[in-house]
């Protein structure tokens, strides 16, 4: 007969990931950047379930009241240009590098349930759309977390291999692409979204409706989707016709009002 784990003995696996997040941050901020691999191969422990694969999220009974930042702009698929919403371009000397966002960010930003934000589209090279989902099942599974499989999508070769970002930097030598691995970089911000959704998951707080803004999901296939609004986005009559062109689902919109003072803005379904 199996054994099995008690309410108590799952936190503490819960601990262990999180836990294992922050030590491998650190070092990564200290210049480690294959830490990655270990903070996405947690995140996967934490949040991808399956039928085979039973996600400490889902054991724990998280999915009705834990909400995640997402501190991803506000993405809209007519820009001509390749989007990663996670990132910010830095020169350092003669290179240039992905930086993480971390929570330094004077844009608007939202928070999400899990579904919403784990498919929420975060790169897209004009190609192909990368999700949360994507980019950390990519790195755990294929690229050195858990598993090292001997062929890339072509979708993550494409970012990861080829500069299909499409940046690069002006040197005696010619044309050089940034020195790290963007998708590298987005796992270390996805880090930093789930310890800041964990700081705030057992806050108290008052929840305010709006049903005046109206917030919806906008999806490029069955599960890749970004936030939109047709209430707080002003845009060309030629975007509103491509966003039209993406399946809807509507979302609603809250104030979250914590006694310490936090303001949070929620999209939920």
């Amino acid at each position: 007969m199996k054994y099995k784990q008690t309410r108590d003995e799952l936190l503490e696996q819960w601990d262990d990931q999180i836990g294992f997040i922050k030590r491998s941050c650190k070092d990564y901020d200290a210049g480690a950047h294959s830490e990655a691999k270990r903070i996405a191969t947690s995140i996967r422990v934490l949040f991808h379930h399956t039928r085979n694969s039973y996600s400490l999220f889902n054991q724990l009974g998280y999915t009705n009241n834990f909400l995640f930042w997402s501190s991803a702009c506000l993405y809209t698929p007519s820009n001509l240009l390749s989007s990663w919403s996670l990132l910010s371009l830095q020169m350092n000397g003669t290179e240039m590098l992905y930086i993480p966002l971390f929570k330094e960010i004077v844009s608007r930003t939202f928070f999400l349930e899990l579904d919403d934000w784990w498919n929420e589209i975060i790169f897209d090279d004009k190609q192909f759309f990368l999700s949360r989902k994507d980019v950390v099942l990519a790195v755990s599974n294929k690229d050195g977390g858990a598993h090292v499989d001997p062929e890339f999508d072509e979708s993550y070769a494409c970012i990861t291999k080829r500069n299909s970002l499409r940046h690069f930097i002006e040197t005696n030598e010619g044309s050089v692409p940034p020195k790290n691995n963007p998708i590298y970089a987005s796992i270390r911000q996805i880090a930093c979204e789930v310890l800041h959704s964990c700081e705030l998951f057992k806050e108290s707080f008052t929840r305010i409706p709006y049903l005046d803004r109206k917030f919806e999901m906008r999806f490029a296939d069955e599960n890749r989707r970004f936030k939109w609004s047709t209430t707080d986005i002003s845009t060309s009559d030629e975007t509103k016709s491509i966003i039209s062109s993406y399946a809807s689902k509507p979302r609603k919109y809250f104030i979250d009002r914590f006694d310490n003072g936090i303001r949070r803005e929620v999209i939920t379904q």
